[in-house]
């Protein structure tokens, strides 16, 4: 097959006679009049399709034939491909959005590919929108930082790559055979604007055009030829927007789309513009000081008025004069200019802004009172103030009104929203990152405010451009759902829950005072609420009084609580020392790995690396695989001795110690196994291994690895998605959140634990979703009704988004009944049998009595339902079977509560079988139950009858003979 791409027409003149002669051949060179035109052809796949006029009758018939089907058409290839079409945030960090690019299918196309190695076309479109260039610019000999690269799977740099390097200079660099050869150009892209930058390749020259303002009439174009072939592969190795892991950060902002043109050289003009009402658009990214220009005014002017009465209250006695209206209205209504007079004491418009002038007062009282602190340095949504006083300044007012408003929720309920939403949106004008946060979780759920989607991820970015955990989970789980406005787009998840993801790793080596152990309890788990305790608990205190008994178990536990701060005790690492010490003395091997690795570490003590290596030594000795992982940690980091360091992860590795995979993934990774190079397969294989088991930095390292791929695994964003949002939902930071949430549900506050757990939903959280569902469907005073979007159905269909393994059965439960009982006119039966089904396989009895009636009531359930749930086709056939077998399973349940009602029904449907299989026998042999019973009941009765007169005559000839005895005379006795 030939692809023509272009054609020439030529056309000629000859007179009639040279015509009809035979034997000439070349009439084109003989004729009086000739020409051509040559003319461009569209590639195939470019080309309109015009159906045709009218068809043969018999052919759509004989298209239903294989012999004469053409139903095999061509797949659809991609000329231009779009990497991106959402708002994604920068903050400067080395994160950015993997993409990658296909072959073409047809083989055609796929082979102009692959002559034109050395003669690359390419266009590429951003539109970027820029606040801060390049923060880490010092990361990298470019001193640059990324916006769009052409990297292989290890970070190695191909051609091209556009940088933007610290001033603002755009940036190319290319892969020559002498090495890399890099070019800026003079112009600057500018900042706070959206830019839209065109760059295209075209055999040895690049040209960039960025424009921007009205109509895109400003901006530069530059371009730039070398004297060589360049190289360009679209299909090898992977693409890069923004930043790169460890070597290349990223510009501070958004872009907004990236579109790439394949093997297509476009002018600025014939790239289609977006629509006018794309997001990028739409969030109104500059207008959000316009929004907080009315309170900064306020604010402002407060300021002056605290600290001018403070200035004149310092100077004279308090008590100098009295506020009266008379004096009020001679200072600010009149001309005059009585020094004596005494200066406003508050300012105007004080009820809108109540909760800030307290705090404002506070603060005013600590600042120094020579200038308005504020004044000419209160930027809206900034992410750094000009002056660690002003800093101060604004964490301690905002920190404040974010407590006034939790305060509104805990003593008043949702009912009073609005106020707590005017607290944030004053929080968020002083740049709070959590206000932002709680501000944007309130408007995408329409809590006090009206519903508004697209603002709420808004106020998401600007968290997230401050490195604002719960902001940048939000917006990771937005796109990895397809949710509340987000398209879905698994790769810009996945650099959302890296940042995360890292975040949790670093934080794991951090230690502090005040961290709480993240710890995820469900509101229908009454055993784990109760067990959280705290210092002065009765679980503490029986823990700490067997761990002084040298119980080796309550020594770990209660060491873990210590160290982690879980189940409501403080942590508190002097105290998890001295519980590791004395469990070590007492030959406690765990004991002595803790207390060995905390002395080595400076961990509540000052560091003793001598005495902490002596004591891993000790455990190592009775084959501990904790102490052996540790030893050869030591060997790797400290001694770089690589091949004990090898033995050990190994000899660990068989003795299941979790951490052990990690480790030698890290030297497979890393080419640090002797005599091994660099195995990124075997890195993969270890790494999984670990992450399995929950090692936090194996899952960091496989999710990475399985989002750029591996030589024999093939990148999968899926998977890479999911693990980094594993591990980022272990960070410290939701410890203190989800403790505080269920403690508010224990002591029956349930507005503010719906209020705390809805913040924690929106990040995704699923222990958040599922408790928040649970509250809603309770429905305590009637919370729901403050909330605009569906609550119960929502957020229990969103936990059920997560892996099986991850999901509660009571989830499945809900969404059955959901179903089952068509709720929003939404029934469908077989829909519920399928959530049914899988609760009860984690072996739910609820669900198992609802199958079961379902059953009973001849509902139709698919066969594969029963299969799923182990029932050979025997039994599932039979309904009498069928329904002891669900029955049986229910009365087996370890649910206590479902052995009662399921025995019942047990018995009922046997008794009922055996009713209907003998009925005959039955009801002969309850004639003559019945026939027998009542004559055994009229024996008894005639037997109780006689006995009762017999004792009756008895009765009264007793009391004749005593009433004769009275009646004989003394004298009679006498003998």
């Amino acid at each position: 097959m030939w692809l023509i791409s272009l054609a020439k027409i030529r056309v000629w003149l000859v007179d009639q006679l040279k015509w009809s002669r035979p034997n000439e051949s070349d009439l084109y060179t003989i004729a009086k009049s000739r020409d051509f035109v040559k003319l461009g052809v569209l590639p195939p796949y470019s080309r309109p399709f015009k159906s045709p006029a009218c068809s043969i009758w018999i052919w759509p018939i004989l298209q239903r034939l294989p012999r004469f089907s053409d139903s095999q058409t061509c797949v659809v290839e991609k000329e231009r491909v779009v990497l991106l079409d959402y708002p994604a945030v920068f903050n400067g960090n080395t994160y950015g959005i993997i993409k990658q690019l296909s072959q073409y299918t047809d083989p055609g196309l796929e082979r102009d590919r692959q002559e034109r190695f050395w003669a690359p076309q390419l266009t590429l479109e951003m539109w970027v929108y820029i606040i801060e260039y390049c923060p880490l610019y010092r990361l990298n000999g470019a001193e640059g930082c990324g916006l769009f690269m052409h990297i292989d799977g290890q970070g190695k740099i191909f051609t091209p790559v556009l940088l933007i390097n610290r001033h603002g200079n755009f940036q190319v660099d290319v892969q020559s055979t002498t090495g890399y050869i890099g070019i800026k150009t003079n112009d600057v892209i500018p900042r706070n604007v959206w830019t839209r930058i065109v760059f295209t390749l075209d055999h040895r020259k690049w040209t960039v055009s960025a424009n921007y303002g009205a109509g895109l009439k400003e901006g530069f174009t530059t371009s730039y030829t070398y004297n060589e072939d360049m190289y360009v592969d679209d299909t090898s190795g992977l693409w890069a927007i923004g930043g790169l892991d460890w070597n290349m950060g990223s510009f501070v902002g958004y872009m907004g789309r990236v579109v790439y043109y394949r093997q297509r050289v476009l002018q600025p003009h014939q790239v289609s513009l977006p629509d006018p009402y794309h997001p990028m658009f739409e969030l109104h990214l500059t207008r959000k000081r316009e929004k907080c220009e009315t309170f900064l005014n306020w604010l402002d002017t407060a300021v002056d008025v605290y600290q001018k009465y403070r200035r004149y209250v310092l100077d004279n006695r308090p008590d100098v004069c009295q506020y009266d209206p008379y004096q009020f209205f001679t200072k600010f209504l009149s001309n005059s200019e009585d020094p004596q007079t005494c200066p406003m004491k508050r300012p105007f418009n004080l009820r809108n802004h109540r909760h800030i002038s307290r705090q404002l007062q506070k603060v005013v009282g600590t600042m120094d009172l020579s200038k308005n602190f504020l004044h000419g340095d209160l930027e809206a949504y900034s992410r750094s103030s000009k002056s660690n006083e002003s800093r101060a300044a604004f964490m301690a007012i905002s920190v404040g009104l974010i407590e006034n408003a939790t305060q509104i929720v805990s003593d008043r309920g949702l009912r009073h929203a609005s106020k707590v939403v005017q607290l944030f949106k004053q929080a968020a004008c002083l740049g709070n990152d959590d206000a932002m946060y709680y501000l944007a979780v309130m408007m995408n759920n329409g809590v006090g405010c009206p519903l508004d989607e697209l603002q709420s991820l808004a106020y998401f970015m600007l968290g997230t451009l401050n490195k604002h955990v719960f902001s940048i989970m939000a917006l990771g789980h937005r796109h990895l759902m397809g949710m509340d406005g987000a398209p879905l787009d698994k790769d810009v998840a996945y650099m959302y829950y890296k940042q995360v993801a890292d975040r949790t790793r670093n934080d794991k080596e951090e230690h502090k005072e005040t961290d709480v152990a993240t710890e995820y309890i469900r509101l229908i788990d009454e055993a784990k609420i109760e067990a959280l305790t705290s210092e002065i608990g009765d679980l503490f205190m029986w823990l700490k009084h067997q761990a002084e008994k040298g119980v080796a178990t309550a020594q770990t536990e209660l060491g873990y609580m210590l160290y982690h701060g879980a189940q409501g005790v403080k942590r508190n690492l002097h105290n998890a020392l001295n519980v590791f010490r004395d469990g070590a003395q007492a030959g406690n091997q765990n004991a002595m790995v803790s207390y060995g690795l905390m002395q080595y570490r400076g961990l509540g003590v000052e560091a003793n690396r001598t005495e902490g290596k002596i004591m891993l030594e000790r455990a190592a000795e009775q084959k501990n695989p904790g102490a052996l992982v540790a030893l050869g940690w030591l060997a790797l980091s400290t001694d770089k001795n690589y091949t004990e360091a090898f033995r050990l992860f190994q000899l660990s590795k068989q003795l299941g110690n979790l951490d052990s995979g990690y480790y030698l993934g890290h030297m497979y990774h890393f080419g640090l196994v002797p005599g091994s190079p660099i195995d990124l397969d075997k890195a993969l294989v270890e790494y999984q291994w670990s992450a399995v088991r929950n090692q936090i930095d194996a899952g960091v390292w496989y999710a990475f690895l399985m989002s750029r791929g591996t030589p024999h695994n093939a990148k999968n964003s899926v998977i890479a998605v999911e693990w980094a949002r594993f591990i980022g939902e272990k960070t410290s930071l939701l410890g203190r959140p989800l403790r505080d949430a269920v403690l508010a549900y224990r002591n029956q506050n349930y507005d503010l634990a719906v209020f705390l757990y809805l913040m924690l939903a929106d990040a995704g959280l699923e222990v958040a979703s599922f408790n928040l569902a649970y509250l809603c469907e309770l429905n305590h005073d009637g919370v729901t009704s403050f909330i605009s979007k569906d609550c119960d159905f929502r957020h229990y269909n969103l936990t059920l988004q997560r892996e099986q393994h991850f999901v509660d059965a009571y989830s499945y439960l809900k969404m059955g009944d959901y179903f089952w009982y068509g709720c929003r006119n939404k029934r469908d039966v077989g829909l519920a049998a399928d959530y049914y089904s899988k609760a009860a396989h984690k072996g739910n009895p609820q669900a198992l009595f609802n199958l079961a009636y379902m059953v009973e009531n001849n509902v139709p359930v698919n066969e594969e339902i029963w299969r799923r749930l182990g029932f050979s086709a025997k039994l599932y056939n039979n309904k009498v079977s069928l329904l002891l077998d669900l029955y049986s399973r229910c009365k087996e349940s370890s649910q206590s509560e479902a052995f009662v009602p399921c025995c019942l029904a047990w018995f009922r449907i046997w008794f009922l079988d055996a009713w209907e299989t003998h009925q005959l026998y039955l009801k002969i042999t309850s004639g003559l139950a019945l026939l027998f019973t009542g004559l055994a009941i009229a024996f008894t009765l005639h037997h109780n009858l006689l006995e009762r007169r017999r004792r009756e005559r008895e009765e009264a000839q007793r009391l004749e003979d005593e009433e004769a005895e009275r009646r004989i005379p003394d004298e009679a006795l006498v003998i």
